[in-house]
């Protein structure tokens, strides 16, 4: 695999949390929802159909307006939600045969970054959930896009 791309950190933090929420909600208990706003996902519990409140919230690492991610920086980025919020989400990163994450090995050029859980309840082999991220162009490219 290549080195990641460089981009445009804010952008890429805000549009990986929106990712997780949407990959990791359907994992959790039915009373349980990530919530992602900004550089802050959340979980949020609902108790007998009271509103949702936070049962624990971790704030992804934001760059500067200026900076950028590389592949050390998203590395460290999903390290530290693997060690941090899954013991919330009830869920383990699975490892690849090398024993690394896969945050480390399911990179490629274009910056796609393969996520996985594996929830500890249920059958893993069918509970398994690989979703690409695909990160969004830095804000140059997507004003020329748009």
């Amino acid at each position: 695999m290549t080195e990641l791309q460089e981009m445009h950190g804010i952008a890429w933090v805000a549009a990986l949390g929106q990712h997780l929420a949407a990959v990791v909600t359907p994992l959790l208990p039915g009373d349980r929802e990530l919530v992602a706003t900004g550089s802050e996902l959340a979980v949020m519990v609902r108790r007998d159909g009271a509103p949702l409140r936070v049962a624990t919230s971790y704030r992804l690492p934001t760059p500067s307006a200026r900076s950028v991610l590389d592949a050390g920086a998203v590395d460290e980025i999903l390290r530290d939600l693997q060690d941090d919020i899954a013991v919330h989400l009830g869920c383990a990163w699975p490892t690849a045969a090398s024993g690394t994450t896969l945050s480390a090995v399911a990179r490629d050029a274009d910056g796609v970054i393969e996520i996985a859980f594996e929830p500890r309840r249920g059958d893993p082999a069918e509970a398994i959930v690989l979703e690409p991220f695909v990160p969004p162009p830095p804000p140059d490219e997507a004003r020329v896009a748009g």
